[in-house]
């Protein structure tokens, strides 16, 4: 059998479908953003902002003495995982912002698109861990022949510390484990990574998703 983190599956998955042609854009082979990489940009984009080389977005006043902080680049970070893990684009965020009346949406919106528009330029083979899983669902939802071939390859799907799984995972879940026999484990009261998007509610729905 073979034994994967949920990101180890992802990677692998998007590995295979640029062999197979699915992701013509790629020119290179697929790999991770890491952390550091991630802070590097978020932090060279608000550098060009404060200096005037480009024209920033618009944040709320109540933010101005927080933007140069570290704390607020892992805030800013901490909100495009969750963005990208749920597969929400810019205008999304925007839309969104306009509707709770939060300026701070709209503005990270801004900043968002910004940065997608910066690592396309430049890496546009590289994924960020949280938008991994989601694209790996995007993949199979896209390509039916894909997605049937990936079910024929699982004749039993196990899955362990199901209290842990983000929205992205149990849609990814929710795709290959359709028509195939599914047994998972779970502890809802030991969930550890809720920081880090874990979705313990979804456990409610298990009988209704699966």
């Amino acid at each position: 059998p073979v034994v994967r983190t949920w990101s180890a599956y992802a990677f692998d998955l998007i590995r295979r479908a640029r062999v197979e042609g699915l992701l013509p854009y790629l020119e290179r082979s697929p790999r991770l953003l890491s952390g550091p990489e991630q802070d590097t940009l978020i932090g060279n984009l608000l550098e060009g902002h404060a200096s005037g080389l480009t024209k920033g977005p618009e944040w709320p006043s109540e933010l101005e003495l927080a933007i140069e902080t570290r704390g607020f680049r892992k805030e800013i970070r901490e909100f495009f995982d969750r963005v990208s893990e749920l597969g929400l684009e810019p205008a999304d965020i925007h839309d969104l912002g306009e509707q709770a009346a939060k300026p701070e949406w709209v503005a990270a919106a801004a900043f968002y698109q910004e940065y997608r528009d910066l690592l396309d330029l430049g890496s546009a083979e590289a994924f960020d861990p949280a938008g991994l899983i989601t694209r790996a669902a995007e993949l199979l939802e896209e390509h039916p022949e894909f997605l049937h071939a990936e079910q024929d390859r699982l004749a039993l799907v196990l899955v362990d510390d199901l209290q842990e799984a983000t929205l992205s995972q149990h849609r990814l879940l929710a795709l290959l484990a359709k028509d195939r026999p599914l047994v998972a484990f779970a502890a809802p009261d030991s969930v550890v990574q809720g920081f880090r998007g874990a979705r313990t509610d979804e456990l409610h729905r298990f009988a209704q998703n699966y």
